[in-house]
């Protein structure tokens, strides 16, 4: 951009310009060979009064050159006095074109802080203030740009295409310049989705409607435009059809929850007496007549849903609140029959809220509840009193090893003689109370087991007692006897229940003696 003038209202204005160029800049092309251009003498739309005709300024001599496009969108130059074809613009056009361009071309700037200013690149002025020329070429440009498109061509295989009339105004030759390719091809999509609507268009069609935008310059080549135009309407169609699967599917639910809103409506109430309820509105109007039943059937299936759904629950509810009655009669157990208990309930809201059937299937599975906690009952009772009972043995069996430690109890003692001493004993009086029998059953066990095992220790102790000297008397303790044995190798083999019964056996011995000395004294005396 040119720097602002010296007599511009700020000295420090930005060198900021929209980046533009005369569309007559474009690089210019060496006239093809006569083969490559049209040889059939183009027929223009109109007359030379045309916008494909070019004609000098505004009081100038007329020019009887004539602009075409070839298909691939080429500009070329037909003269129809000579018969000539050329691709460069003739002298002609070019002097009339300069001739109507006008004297100042304001363009418009904006500096850093975002404030709007004006340049003149002819008189190389600046101001702030929007000149008035530059609405009076805007204007021109806009009506050069509807005359030019009410006059458009229509596009064929073999035909060419004109363009506007250089009369347009200066303005109307700018084009913008892309400096990237995605800029270019944005542009070009932004044009099709402005001008057009319908993505079946074919792309001949379409051109009409697009060709005279500066965005159609934006792409290059011809393949590139139809390319682009391809890809856009295969988008265009897949996000029109999602755009009315949403629609239709919005539409439904609207017309489903107008329906919804009726109170009139029931399971019972035909299509045709539900219509003077709901063709007034809107939701109703936005479906289509041949799916508006279908839609009201498809209602009237999940109302039905609906209410049987709700009654089930009412009914479960109710079936609730009887059972918790029979639970509050207390009179009723699972001995109880449906015939004997009835005047029992019949006077409460919850008897009646029920049929007959569905109070008889309530009072069945309370007492079939009522049998099943009973059961579990005498079950969990049982296996109490077996615990029990396994405790008061085990207690038992504790108590008959502590008194065999203790030298009360031996393999040699029998059941009486241990009766007549413990019987006050806590385990064993709980024993003879749970089962005399099994009391003496368990002790004869103990015994046996006392027995056995003195059998396998007696060689030990035997041997232990021969290479120990043990004094024994009858105020040893069986934990001295112990002690006395314990420092030989093989004490720790012997059970401590065989050397309670070595020791009472030994002291039994000793018993002895003492009775047959004071026999025999007795007799000599």
């Amino acid at each position: 951009m040119p720097a602002p003038a010296a007599q511009a209202p700020v000295s420090a204005l930005p060198v900021q310009q929209s980046i533009i160029q005369p569309l007559n800049a474009n690089v210019t092309q060496t006239p093809p060979k006569a083969s490559s251009v049209p040889r059939k003498k183009p027929e223009p739309s109109s007359t030379s009064d045309s916008p494909s005709a070019a004609s000098g300024g505004s009081g100038g001599a007329k020019t009887e050159w004539v602009t075409y496009k070839t298909p691939e969108g080429k500009v070329y130059y037909y003269h129809p006095p000579t018969k000539t074809t050329q691709w460069n613009k003739p002298k002609e056009l070019l002097e009339q074109e300069k001739a109507a361009q006008p004297k100042q071309i304001w363009k418009e700037y904006t500096t850093p802080e975002g404030k709007k200013y004006y340049y003149d690149p002819v008189s190389k002025t600046t101001t702030w203030k929007r000149p008035d020329d530059m609405d009076k070429l805007e204007k021109k440009q806009q009506q050069a740009e509807d005359e030019s498109k009410k006059h458009l061509p229509k596009i064929g295989a073999t035909e060419t295409i004109t363009l506007p009339s250089a009369k347009s105004s200066a303005l109307s030759q700018a084009t913008v310049i892309y400096t990237t390719k995605k800029e270019r091809l944005n542009a070009f999509k932004d044009l099709l989705e402005a001008k057009i609507k319908d993505p079946d268009i074919k792309w001949e069609e379409a051109m009409k409607l697009i060709i005279t935008d500066e965005r159609y310059k934006a792409l290059k080549s011809m393949g590139e435009k139809r390319g682009t135009f391809t890809d856009w309407c295969d988008k265009k169609r897949k996000q029109l059809r999602e755009q009315a699967i949403i629609s239709k599917r919005k539409a439904r639910d609207s017309f489903l929850e107008m329906l919804g809103e009726i109170p009139e409506l029931t399971i019972h109430t035909s299509f045709k007496r539900a219509v003077p309820l709901i063709e007034n509105d809107e939701r109703y109007a936005a479906i289509p007549e041949d799916s508006r039943g279908k839609l009201y059937e498809e209602f009237m299936i999940q109302l039905e849903k609906i209410e049987r759904e709700a009654l089930k629950k009412a009914r479960r509810a109710n079936m609730e609140a009887f059972k918790q009655q029979l639970q509050e009669t207390k009179a009723i157990s699972s001995q109880s029959r449906w015939v004997k208990i009835t005047e029992l309930l019949d006077h409460d809201e919850r008897y009646k809220a029920l049929d007959k059937v569905d109070r008889v299937i309530v009072f069945e599975d309370y007492i079939r509840e009522l049998e099943r906690k009973e059961e579990e009952e005498k079950l969990r009772a049982k296996e109490d009193k077996r615990k029990q009972e396994r405790k008061v043995r085990d207690q038992f069996r504790q108590t008959l090893k502590d008194h065999c430690t203790q030298a009360i109890l031996s393999f040699r003692t029998r059941w009486s003689s241990y009766l007549a001493k413990n019987e006050s004993n806590e385990h064993v009086a709980a024993m003879l109370q749970q089962s005399e029998t099994g009391a003496k059953d368990i002790f004869a066990d103990f015994i046996v087991e006392l027995e056995n095992q003195w059998k396998d220790d007696k060689p030990i102790l035997k041997t232990i007692m021969e290479e120990v000297e043990v004094e024994v008397t009858l105020g040893t303790t069986v934990e001295q006897f112990t002690d006395a044995l314990k420092s030989h190798k093989d004490a720790e083999t012997v059970s401590p229940y065989s050397v309670t019964a070595m020791l009472l056996e030994l002291q039994d011995k000793i018993k002895e003696k003492e009775r047959e000395a004071t026999k025999a004294k007795q007799k000599n005396v």
